[in-house]
């Protein structure tokens, strides 16, 4: 009864953010632990009373004691290597779970940290091969993808996340972002004023915005985003700099 109302709040009756993990085990265990014993002392008193062999009770539970101890040692000293950082945990993880797409998507993350980009391009798209529908992987593939200047497969990735979810504001921002930098400002206008139609407080995607419009040469347009960006965030650094230079370049 213990164990079934400590886990009651993760039982996902009301929705979690993680339906399943391990932490949420570790209070309910001792639950569980303590009925084992209860159960296992039980036992040991009607064998050893059925049987006259009371004088072995004591070093029988002590045996069985000290072995459980041994191996759940051992096997918290083994779990905690897994912990040692994030590339050993999601490494354990996708080992554990190889259909998750979470876990794929956070090792690509750790070999991204480690500089291994072959593999976490091929980490995050085993992510999308489990769940087409993870855009967090894709969209991380997109960034990468424009880190390694191979921006073909940076747009297209993002254009394929945007199919799956065109409401995401981020994917919107950052794909119209990598279509300025290719100089396809018609298409980042398009992008970038989605992001701002979709979340109207979204500082970068104001001033991603007035940067489009002033290389198109739309400075009064320009102008407009880098002060709505500005009433959002007095100081939003990047919109200071770029509304001032454009003001010195207006008079």
């Amino acid at each position: 009864t213990g164990y079934l109302i400590s886990i009651l709040h993760v039982a996902n009756i009301l929705p979690v953010v993680n339906i399943l993990a391990e932490r949420y085990l570790y209070y309910p265990l001792d639950f569980f632990v303590m009925g084992t014993v209860i159960i296992i002392e039980q036992a040991l008193l009607k064998i050893v009373s059925i049987a006259n062999l009371r004088k072995y009770y004591d070093i029988s539970i002590v045996s069985i004691l000290g072995l459980a101890i041994i191996i759940f040692a051992y096997m918290g000293f083994m779990r905690n290597s897994d912990w040692f950082d994030n590339y050993t945990l999601w490494k354990s993880a996708v080992g554990v779970s190889p259909e998750s797409a979470k876990a794929h998507n956070n090792l690509g993350l750790a070999y991204k940290d480690k500089g291994l980009s072959d593999k976490a391009v091929f980490e995050y798209e085993e992510a999308m091969r489990v769940n087409p529908e993870y855009t967090d992987a894709g969209n991380n593939l997109a960034i990468l993808y424009g880190e390694l200047n191979r921006h073909d497969l940076e747009i297209e990735t993002y254009m394929k996340c945007l199919k799956i979810n065109p409401n995401d504001a981020t994917m919107n921002y950052n794909a119209g972002m990598a279509n300025m930098e290719q100089s396809r400002l018609e298409e980042a206008v398009k992008l970038v004023k989605r992001a701002v139609e979709i979340e109207p407080d979204y500082v970068n995607a104001h001033n991603g915005l007035a940067i489009i419009y002033s290389r198109l040469g739309k400075l009064e347009l320009a102008k407009q985003h880098w002060e709505i960006a500005l009433s959002i965030d007095p100081d939003h650094t990047s919109s200071k700099k770029n509304l001032s230079e454009l003001l010195k370049h207006m008079k």
